[in-house]
């Protein structure tokens, strides 16, 4: 759902169908051959433009943590949310996975401190 809202694009059938051929060539272990098209937002209604600036105006430091081998979002793209935010500071966590906070007892320490003492890290904090 939240991809369907996130995007306007309503492909039909027929263009999902003719994505399949070009996700084999390039992903045959992600999507094997003989798969149909991804039909999941086909039927959705139409989105409302969903770019919206996001500035955090008015709502204190947003700690962001983000980890360097993150499989869904790039480090990069995190880096890019807090930056965007009116005072972002984010946390990089030295790890291969989604999720960064209890990934060590520096991350730990930092958000527990702000969430507890409102004590915001600094701008950028790396815990390797």
């Amino acid at each position: 759902v939240i991809s369907c809202i996130d995007r306007p694009q309503r492909p039909t059938v027929e263009q999902a169908d003719a994505e399949i051929a070009q996700l084999v060539a390039v992903a045959p272990r992600f999507v094997p051959p003989g798969s149909a098209g991804d039909y999941s937002c086909t039927f959705f209604p139409a989105s409302d433009d969903p770019r919206i600036a996001i500035t955090g105006a008015g709502g204190g430091p947003n700690v962001v943590i983000g980890t360097t081998g993150d499989p869904a979002t790039p480090l990069a793209s995190t880096r890019a949310m807090a930056d965007a935010l009116e005072d972002g500071r984010l946390v990089v966590v030295t790890a291969n996975e989604h999720t960064g906070y209890g990934r060590n007892q520096c991350v730990i320490d930092l958000v527990n401190t702000y969430l507890i003492d409102l004590e915001p890290p600094p701008v950028e904090t790396a815990c390797e």
